[in-house]
């Protein structure tokens, strides 16, 4: 997206385009300039968490970002954008990432709204989003801490198995890194989510619940308070990424054994058989 809408605000690539990409957590993006509105550059996004998000810093954050483009949604997208190519807010690399950072910006809208709240002495509103199809991300803001809990859920045993060694390790590693938000992961809900009943009637199939908490140290710059937003909003594709490499890692390993253990094999000679005679010299054969 960043590459197209660079192309088309430089002169460097095509005038006219109708794309559609999806992206991790059913995401799909469409973005459109099309003859008749040749100056104008729409960017639609379908993503099924979009009501939950207008109503936790979503909208807010689209006032701020993306002043004055919030325009009609396309048909079956959730979202659309309008930036007129005559007229840009910002300069053109900061708009070119801002497009391409729309799905991090509306995904990290709660966790950001969030953070200013405890940093400037207020307590925000919880928020509830359920970005994937069976797994929700909480946000409890407290009095001097913030608690992020991220439920997963897993389709396939073997990713399942492999996704709860890493989130044993998150805790594991707390011990070892000074200073890191405190973690916890459990079968069952954590205390804050006392308030959320999604989180007391979750699935059985749901692997567990991994929790972050963050204090104000954590969060006390906006260099902070970004990056946190970055790792939080980005945990589960993280979590995905790492598994598949860890399937990839065991499975380049099995096939490597298998070819050691063949060679092995084509470099065995089987021993003859010695004929055996008797002391006249006659061939001897059992019977």
């Amino acid at each position: 997206m960043e590459d197209t809408i660079q192309a088309k605000l430089t002169g460097q690539g095509s005038e006219f385009f109708n794309l559609r990409f999806c992206d991790f957590d059913d995401v799909t993006y469409q973005v459109v300039c099309l003859p008749e509105t040749k100056n104008v550059v729409e960017v639609s996004i379908q993503m099924s968490c979009i009501g939950q998000l207008l109503d936790s810093g979503a909208n807010e954050m689209l006032e701020k970002e993306y002043p004055g483009m919030r325009t009609t949604s396309q048909e079956g997208f959730d979202l659309t954008l309008r930036l007129d190519t005559e007229s840009l807010p910002f300069d053109v690399a900061t708009t070119c990432k801002k497009f391409a950072h729309i799905k991090r910006n509306l995904l990290g809208a709660p966790l950001l709204r969030a953070f200013e709240g405890l940093v400037n002495g207020r307590v925000a509103p919880a928020a509830e989003v359920q970005f994937r199809r069976k797994e929700i991300m909480y946000v409890v803001p407290q009095e001097d801490r913030i608690t992020v809990v991220f439920s997963v859920h897993f389709t396939e045993d073997t990713d399942a198995a492999i996704a709860k060694i890493f989130l044993l390790e998150f805790v594991e590693a707390k011990r070892q890194v000074n200073n890191a938000p405190p973690c916890s992961f459990s079968k069952e809900p954590q205390r804050e989510l006392s308030r959320f009943p999604s989180a007391a009637s979750a699935d059985a199939s749901v692997l567990g619940f991994i929790s972050f908490t963050l204090f104000k140290e954590h969060i006390a710059t906006p260099e902070k308070r970004e990056k946190a937003v970055n790792l939080l909003q980005g945990f589960r594709n993280y979590l995905h990424y790492h598994i598949k490499a860890s399937k990839s890692f065991l499975h380049s390993r099995m096939r490597a054994r298998v070819d050691s253990m063949l060679q092995i094999l084509n470099r065995a000679i089987p021993e003859k058989e010695k004929e055996k005679k008797t002391f006249s010299g006659r061939r001897f054969e059992r019977r």
